[in-house]
């Protein structure tokens, strides 16, 4: 005997709290409840009352969430129970009834469809005066209260959720509660169905005859509707005869005779073959019988296919067509339910195994469920989640190969469920999910494209979701995070307007969920996420005083979240991670002393995040870049051997990650960037033998990834820079051939990458760098002529990207400096008008860029330099000249009383030598 499952009515004001009672109500399915609520039954705006009832009624019992919210209320006060909502309206009913319920507080840490402040408001608050939509709302407010007061004094309130987490777990403790609902229901079903038998078995007495009776008419029956084969056979016959006189007639109509000999050999082999299963098909009607299975169409279709025949069967079928695939189709979906209900104890269980940590065997689980229930949508949502979660612990614990596989695991679920319920919006976030996932998995592979392309895919999907109901908070941060990823591969692409712009919309959003619900940590996060992307664009752009107050505002929110949750880890290294962009930016202003401490303290927090975690590989990654910096602090302040020490630290790690998932580009280049951070140091300290050993290991990785994938081109960026790193070694040993062989390599890559990437910017500033490396070469070997070529060559494309964004200060210091290195070859050359013109140009876009960031130590020596070259060119006045020696000298003394000047720049000693060249006044 089959039994219906007991429902349960979930209560809830839907525009507060809908998310919420959806995940109830999944919660409710899996516990072996039907959850009944008005997104199972849709209805529109009015008199809700009856409706409710009779829902209600058909319930045995009820779980209401109460928030903040009043709710719609009903056009006339109740009649029973006053000026209520029609929330408050349902469990006062079920009250009524001797329903069971169960209420529960929604705590603030819960999620919400909607704000607060955007709750209870009148349908036309536009329109209305402030103070009228205050009021409308205050008063919704205190019919609240005084509902939530009621229910303390009846002590219906015993539940309280802090979070979306608590509120799961207090559905499930109502299990055993619950279970008394469906003992309760399944005795009524049993009274129920033995009452009927008792009917049934009551008119059959009636009918006289008993036993005997029943058995005697079902003989009669049996016989009489035995088949006689050979009649069926007989009428089968007549209408293949008669269908083979059709076809051959209507062979005759073709024009050609081609066309008419072709419809007569298929004419006559469908007869033939229909000739040979008629003893077949006829025998089938009686051995079918004969089995007494046969429903009761079956058997008067073999009664008319008899005595009627082939034609009047067939419009009998027609007639029974729609009955029978009706019936059917009831009958699979009762099965189906059946088989979902039996299985959900075990789907819970794969849920429970997860807890617990036993991976295999909740794998195994959900497995075994799918190869019974395929299409069982709740079951796919679930094995979905699970390859997602699996793959962000492969992400950090295993591999990057691993991470992937999981998560395709789980794109192919996603996809079965947006195929069965295209238009339920639970599906379709998880298939945002599941595009933003393996995007991620495609940039740690280093396929920036693919990853745009899932991104891109992603953010569609949340457009169509917020464009659908713009109130909803999830919805509108998968929008902000979609903007956020999509800004972050144009980044790497060079596309620092594009990811300006997408890194903007990100924070538009996040500011706004953020100010709707202040108390939100993660909404928080966002912004601080926001803001420290926002500031990576501008370092890339040259704006180091802009970037600086970004990540400073970052870091200020990252403090914050990390002073109110001490023990969450993700917390810390989001203030570690600042401290480390601070870092870079004080740098690169000159304020060595500060950018060391900057960079100490996200090292402090890194150690402590490893020392906690051994097996986090990302905990390890970020401590092996908080060594890195600290020796780019070292480098600059002259403790080559304290930067040697800390740049072998970061490559023990490093290698020590490669080792464990050799699948991880990111680490790989990672590796190959900490060999050339200690090429750079050695080079410094003279070693330059040693420093070759180590730009030629940087380069195998490069080459090794690049032959991984030679599409990627910023794996072949990195294998040019080797090359580049090699030939400048190569130079300071006077091996300009060697040099200008791995220059040329060089270029070639840059050149590939310009063309496979055109609207790259930085691919073609490699190319402009290349360029420029080989005019150099060219200069060492007195080939002024080609050294001309090359820097003018670099130059058009330098000043090209200037025009592309014009923002970008690098790459105006770029022209600059290739203006300086023209005006080198054409004094030279004797040309010292054009070497002037070079010279001044040189000075003057150096000037500027100082100008826009008077911090900046490196600009500002570049303005003293620029100053000597033009100082040496013979044609100016003399009294000009010592002018820009006295100005450049002086730049230099002012950096070096601050303490920004590195020993590298400290050119004083120069100018007072070119000073004491020039005539007394």
């Amino acid at each position: 005997m089959s039994m219906s499952r007991p429902r349960v009515f979930l209560s809830a004001v839907s525009v507060e709290l809908r998310s919420a009672r959806q995940r109830v109500a999944r919660t409710v399915r899996t516990l072996g409840y039907d959850p009944v609520s008005q997104d199972d039954f849709p209805t529109g705006y009015g008199e809700l009352r009856q409706w409710l009832r009779e829902q209600i009624d058909g319930c045995e019992g009820m779980i209401q969430l109460v928030g903040d919210a009043y709710g719609a209320e009903p056009p006339d006060a109740d009649p029973e129970f006053g000026r209520v909502s029609y929330t408050q309206f349902e469990l006062l009913h079920a009250h009524r009834k001797g329903k069971k319920t169960w209420v529960v507080l929604i705590g603030d840490h819960c999620s919400r469809d909607h704000a607060t402040s955007e709750l209870d408001l009148p349908e036309n608050a536009a329109g209305l005066e402030p103070a009228a939509v205050q009021n409308w709302q205050a008063e919704r407010r205190k019919l609240q209260q005084a509902y939530l007061d009621w229910l303390v004094r009846e002590n219906h309130l015993r539940h309280t959720a802090t979070d979306d987490t608590a509120l799961e777990n207090i559905i499930l403790k109502l299990r055993d509660e619950l279970a008394k609902l469906r003992r309760t229901d399944e005795i009524r079903q049993h009274r129920l169905w033995k009452a009927v038998v008792a009917v049934l078995i009551g008119l059959l007495m009636l009918s006289g005859g008993g036993w005997w009776a029943t058995q005697h008419l079902t003989t009669t029956v049996q016989q009489a509707a035995v088949v006689d084969a050979e009649k069926i056979r007989a009428h089968l016959l007549t209408t293949i005869e008669e269908t083979h006189r059709q076809e051959l007639a209507e062979a005759e109509t073709a024009s050609d005779w081609r066309e008419r000999q072709k419809r007569r050999e298929a004419a006559d082999a469908a007869h033939a073959m229909w000739r040979m299963r008629v003893d077949e098909l006829a025998t089938s009607f009686a051995e079918i019988e004969a089995r007494g299975d046969s429903t009761s169409v079956f058997r008067e279709l073999s009664r008319i296919l008899a005595e009627q025949g082939v034609d009047e069967a067939i419009a009998y079928m027609a007639a029974q067509k729609t009955s029978i695939l009706q019936s059917v189709r009831t009958r699979a979906a009762a099965v189906r339910e059946r088989n979902r209900s039996e299985l959900e104890p075990l789907l819970r269980t794969a849920e429970l195994y997860g807890t617990k940590g036993a991976y295999v065997e909740s794998r195994a689980l959900y497995a075994e469920i799918l190869d019974v229930e395929p299409d069982w949508p709740q079951a796919l949502h679930a094995a979905f989640w699970f390859h997602i979660e699996q793959g962000n612990r492969a992400h950090i614990y295993s591999s990057i190969a691993d991470a992937q596989r999981e998560y395709v695991a789980g794109d192919s679920l996603v996809r079965r469920l947006t195929e069965l319920e295209p238009a339920n919006t639970e599906w379709q976030r998880d298939q945002l999910v599941s595009h933003n996932k393996i995007g991620d998995v495609l940039v740690a592979q280093g396929d920036g494209e693919g990853a745009l392309v899932a991104y891109r895919e992603g953010l569609e999907i949340a457009r169509t979701l917020t464009g659908r109901d713009p109130g909803n908070t999830q919805w509108q941060r998968d929008l902000s995070l979609s903007h956020d990823r999509v800004g972050d591969v144009l980044a790497v692409q060079g596309d620092g307007l594009g990811a300006l712009t997408a890194y903007r919309k990100t924070q538009t959003i996040a500011e706004a969920l953020a100010r709707r619900d202040p108390g939100n940590t993660k909404l928080q996060r966002d912004v601080a996420a926001s803001y420290t992307s926002i500031g990576d664009v501008l370092v890339a752009q040259g704006n180091r005083v802009e970037a600086l107050a970004a990540f400073r505002r970052s870091l200020l929110i990252a403090e914050t979240l990390a002073e109110s949750e001490p023990t969450n880890t993700r917390r810390q290294h989001d203030v570690a991670a600042n401290h480390q962009r601070i870092g870079d930016v004080l740098l690169a202003q000159g304020d060595r002393a500060n950018g060391l401490a900057a960079y100490r303290k996200a090292r402090a927090i890194a150690e402590r995040l490893a020392e906690r975690d051994p097996t986090n590989t990302e905990w390890k990654h970020a401590l092996a870049v908080s060594y890195q910096r600290i020796g780019d602090v070292l480098v600059v302040q002259g403790d080559s051997g304290g930067a040697l020490a800390e740049y072998r630290k970061a490559l023990a790690i490093g290698q020590g990650l490669i080792d464990h998932d050799l699948a991880n580009t990111k680490w790989q280049q990672d590796v190959a960037a900490s060999h050339a951070r200690v090429g750079d140091v050695l080079v410094a300290q003279g070693d330059k033998g040693d420093a070759l050993a180590s730009y030629r290991m940087a380069l195998a990785i490069s080459e090794a990834l690049a032959r991984r994938d030679p599409a990627n081109l910023g794996w072949q960026h990195a294998l040019a820079i080797s090359h580049q790193k090699i030939g400048d070694v190569l130079v300071a040993q006077g091996d300009s051939g060697g040099a200008l062989a791995s220059y040329q390599m060089a270029l070639v890559i840059a050149e590939a990458q310009a063309r496979g990437e055109p609207a790259n910017m930085e691919w073609h500033r490699a190319l402009a760098a290349s360029h420029q490396r080989i005019g150099d070469v060219q200069v060492m070997r007195c080939d002024r002529a080609g050294a001309l070529a090359a820097f003018r060559k670099s130059l058009e494309i330098a000043e090209a990207l200037t025009g592309v964004d014009p923002a970008n200060m690098q790459w105006k210091r770029d022209t600059a400096v290739l203006h300086q290195r023209t005006g080198d070859v054409l004094m030279a050359q004797g040309d010292g008008a054009q070497a002037l013109a070079a010279f001044q140009k040189s000075l003057e876009i150096h000037e500027a860029i100082a100008t826009r960031d008077p911090a900046n130590t490196q600009w500002q020596v570049d303005v003293a330099v620029a100053c000597g070259k033009l100082s040496n060119h013979k044609a100016l006045p003399v009294a000009e000249r010592r002018e820009l020696l006295l100005r450049g000298r002086e730049i230099l003394q002012e950096l070096n009383r601050e303490g920004r000047l590195h020993p590298n720049q400290d050119h004083v000693a120069m100018f007072d030598a070119a000073l004491a060249t020039l005539p007394l006044p």
